[in-house]
């Protein structure tokens, strides 16, 4: 209480997902730096500034309390606790009453309940207890009155069905299970030969991911792994049988059900005395349906860590419930729990498990419309920010196709320590950094071993991973300087997402971007001082690593812009905003009334830039919106006149093509890439260095959008227009040297000519910039842009040539000083070559292998095509 009046502290259980709206007269809190026993006002800071362990140590030491800082409108607060162990779930203090129409609604909700045949799994009931010794047993049994026992049914001998092409009949949707073999079965090597046929014939087929051959053979895929053992590969290939089929028949949903539910961890429950997992499967019986307990969906909602097993399994059983008429009782009371609980973990999902999920569960709630949309939004933003993971969405003989898997992926491992070892011996033999004044030892080294920290964790060596962790640790937390700090958070974050194998992307925790912004007030007081602030030293990091920032690049100078015009500060705080509405707010007004003092038609072509770099995160209507502005926007522009208005044409052109083709909408893709081809006709302009960061961004993004046509015919327009319509023979180390952004732009088409396999015209462009590099003339800004490209450009050969050449790149690359002002904390340049080789080395294409990309990148097409016709197909019939 205060002052005698009961307080009501409400507080939010910690998850991912956003905080619920509540309106409330109350005093809103948030958690502050992280620390999850501490809460500051809504939209107040503390300062000044303090590091994240002093603030503990000062106000949140036992972890066991909850501390709130109750402000008193003069600057002054009191911290205000209470015990963890004293809240309870707000369900326990607070009964729920319909106060209008009760009796109406009793009737309705009566109506709509439907009577079930009675169904008592054998596994269902509790453990029976040890027999006693057999005199015991003998003895009871002379003491107990006879009974007549019902006759026991007789088995029946399950027969596996053999898929066939005959027509889909009703009455065959409930089928006997086909996973019980029949006697006299081949032997487990036999099943593994065919198995290994059956996905070499899969692989050899013509045609695309999506052709009749090719779906015939996901159910028998699925089939023969489960025979051997592979639940994981079989719940995959179901998800793809399921994927391509408008009309699943009921045994392979209740097929993927069973196959997900046999990698289900067992656990011992309370009361029981053998471990169980929450849905251990029966088969299906001749023309029956069964249908899992409220017990079996409580025992998996009350996890508080459910494994990614367990929701497979959950994806699965709400697929098989949607199609049942009418769907099971226990669902359909559990739908609320049981959608938080997927919003809670839906990243542990594959793509396809977790659409299929949320497609049943709109389904089940009667065709919610709403659900499946904001469901669409969040899976299509994680496929814009990472695209598939090959780990959870394809399966192993497509992830590995045309290389062996386990030799290859045990040699990167080994691979990695060495090459991290020839970058530290690398950057010990570079100059050293020119420093101007305070001096202070730069940390390159440790942010080399955060680097491989996180490469090592890419490829499942958690143990190395830690192990770098701890000795970049070690260094940066003892050297005490802010930005230092921050920086080692922000990459532990990452690495630590690598190591759960989440795909590592999104914003920096919001506690470390409020610290940043507390920070960003000191600046015009630090910069009086005549040094640099730790805000600028965090956000050059930002702005050079894409392992912290693989989503947006952060502008580190927009301290100094926003002070250059009113349109530069709203720009450059666009990216910082996490609030969707509020993003797509302020992008809008911005277009509507751009900022007095600009010319209207190139503010708005900026604007645009940016908006549509940030769009995917708001959703398909904020998009289409902007799709709508970005075509009239770009005509009102003047033709370019020199390199730096041609590449403003043209990256807006290149980002309204990758949105429309990411939200499946064709009508403006070729409308963009139309004006885009023309822009590359234009005449008079220099368009080499535009063209050098326009293909960087281009072409990967266009590749798993379906976009192959366009990709092949951009790649040969800008190879025509870098070369000038000369022959690439004709190219030479001579004319590179004076043309290095022009060998920047080949280097980049190469990638593209790898991917295309036209692996000879690729290699004579790597040949030309290897030598153009171990000659060591550039000047370093330019020889460090080239590496960085070159690295890059390896990633995307063959590994035997990859390999070879990121090692000699260390071994032979000289004279990379740095002289930014930042050296006094890392060097610059080393830290970009080094990190352009960590992303070559663990891109998909270079652990996968050209032939798995072209798998991972069709596939990718089919998901969003199927997620954009779902949600359509809803829509029109609720309609």
């Amino acid at each position: 209480d205060r002052d005698g009046q009961p307080v009501i502290v409400l507080r939010v259980r910690p998850s991912k997902q956003p905080p619920p709206v509540l309106v409330l007269q109350a005093t809103a809190f948030r958690s502050y730096l992280r620390l999850p026993n501490l809460f500051l006002p809504c939209s107040m800071a503390l300062q000044p500034p303090l590091r994240r362990d002093v603030v503990r140590k000062l106000l949140a030491d036992d972890p066991a309390v909850i501390t709130w800082l109750y402000p008193h409108g003069d600057g002054r607060f009191t911290p205000e606790t209470v015990p963890d162990s004293a809240f309870r779930p707000l369900s326990d203090w607070i009964d729920y009453v319909l106060e209008h129409d009760r009796q109406a609604l009793e009737l309705w909700v009566q109506s709509t309940q439907f009577d079930f045949e009675s169904f008592i799994c054998a596994d269902d009931q509790p453990a029976r207890p040890p027999k006693p010794p057999a005199d015991h047993r003998r003895a009871a049994d002379r003491d107990k009155p006879p009974v007549v026992e019902p006759a026991r049914e007789q088995p029946q001998k399950e027969v596996p069905t053999v898929l066939s092409a005959k027509p889909h009949r009703p009455e065959e949707d409930l089928e006997d299970d086909f996973f019980e073999a029949p006697r006299g079965e081949p032997s487990v090597q036999e099943k593994q030969r065919q198995l290994r046929e059956l996905e070499e014939r899969f692989k050899s087929l013509e045609g695309p991911l999506d052709s009749k051959e090719r779906r015939a053979l996901w159910p028998e895929l699925a089939i023969r792994n489960a025979d051997v053992g592979n639940t994981d590969e079989a719940g995959l290939c179901w998800m793809n049988a399921l994927w391509l089929t408008e009309r699943a028949p009921a045994r392979w949903l209740w097929a993927w059900f069973r196959t997900e539910a046999r990698a289900v961890p067992a656990r011992v429950e309370k009361g029981e005395s053998r471990p169980r997992s929450w849905a251990e499967v029966p088969p299906l019986p001749p023309g029956k349906a069964i249908d899992l307990s409220g017990a079996d969906l409580d025992r998996l909602l009350a996890l508080p860590d459910p494994s990614t097993a367990d929701l497979r399994t959950l994806s699965a059983y709400l697929t098989w419930a949607a199609h049942r008429s009418p769907p099971p009782a226990p669902v359909v009371q559990r739908l609320n729990r049981l959608r938080l609980l997927l919003e809670k973990h839906e990243d542990l999902l594959p793509v396809r498990a977790a659409w299929l999920a949320w497609v049943s569960l709109a389904r089940l709630s009667g065709g919610d419309v709403l659900i499946l949309a904001r469901a669409r939004d969040r899976l299509l933003e994680r496929l814009f920010r990472s695209g598939l993971e090959p780990r959870l969405d394809l399966p192993s003989f497509l992830r590995f196709a045309g290389q062996p898997t386990g030799p290859r992926f045990h040699a990167m491992r080994d691979w990695l320590p060495r090459l991290r070892e020839l970058a530290q011996r690398w950057l010990r033999r570079q100059p050293p950094p020119v420093i101007y004044s305070d001096y202070r030892e730069p940390r390159t080294a440790q942010y080399i071993d955060l680097m491989f920290a996180f490469a090592l964790a890419k490829v499942g060596d958690v143990e190395a991973s830690r192990r770098l962790l701890d000795q970049a640790k070690a260094v940066l937390g003892e050297d005490g300087h802010q930005a230092h700090e921050f920086l080692l958070e922000a990459f532990a974050y990452r690495i630590h997402q690598a190591q759960e194998g989440k795909p590592p992307g999104g914003p920096l925790p919001a506690e470390q971007m409020e610290y940043l912004a507390l920070l960003a007030k000191q600046y015009e007081e630090v910069k009086e001082k005549n040094s640099y602030s730790p805000h600028y030293i965090i956000d050059r990091m930002r702005w050079l690593s894409r392992i912290l920032e693989p989503d947006q690049r952060v502008d580190p100078y927009r301290e100094i812009k926003g002070r250059a015009s009113d349109l530069d500060r709203a720009l450059a705080r666009l990216p910082d905003i996490l609030d969707r509405a509020e993003l797509a707010e302020r992008i809008t007004r911005l277009l509507d009334r751009p900022p007095q003092g600009t010319d209207p038609r190139q503010a708005r072509a900026r604007i645009l830039k940016v908006g549509l770099e940030q769009a995917a995160r708001v959703g398909e209507e904020f998009a289409v919106a902007l799709l709508d502005r970005t075509l009239p926007a770009f005509d009102a522009l003047p033709p370019p006149r020199d390199a730096y208005q041609f590449e403003q044409h043209a990256t807006l052109l290149e980002k309204g093509i990758f949105l429309a083709a990411h939200f499946d909408q064709p009508t403006y893709v070729q409308q963009l890439v139309a004006r885009f081809e023309r822009l590359l006709e234009a005449q008079g302009v220099d368009v080499i260095q535009s063209l050098d960061s326009l293909a960087a961004q281009c072409f990967r993004g266009l590749r798993k959008l379906g976009m192959r046509d366009v990709i092949d015919r951009l790649l040969r327009k800008m190879a025509e227009r870098i070369l000038e319509g000369q022959e690439l023979k004709s190219l030479t180390v001579e004319w590179a040297a004076s043309h290095p952004e022009a060998l920047q732009a080949l280097l980049h088409v190469a990638g593209g000519w790898f991917y295309f396999e036209r692996d000879g015209q690729a290699e004579f462009i790597l040949r030309v910039a290897r030598k153009l590099l171990f000659d060591n003339k550039l000047e370093v800004k330019r020889k460090t842009r080239l590496a960085c490209v070159y690295a890059s450009t390896l990633g995307q050969a063959k590994v035997a040539v990859a390999q070879r050449g990121l090692e000699e790149l260390f071994q032979k690359l000289e004279g990379i000083r740095d002289g930014f002002g930042t050296n006094k904390y890392y060097g610059w340049h080393q830290l970009q070559i080094v990190e352009a080789v960590v992303l070559a080395v663990v891109s998909d294409d270079f652990m996968m292998g050209a032939d798995a990309r072209r798998w991972l990148d069709d596939d990718e097409f089919l998901v969003r095509r199927r997620i954009h016709h779902d949600l359509r197909t809803m829509m029109a019939h609720s309609g």
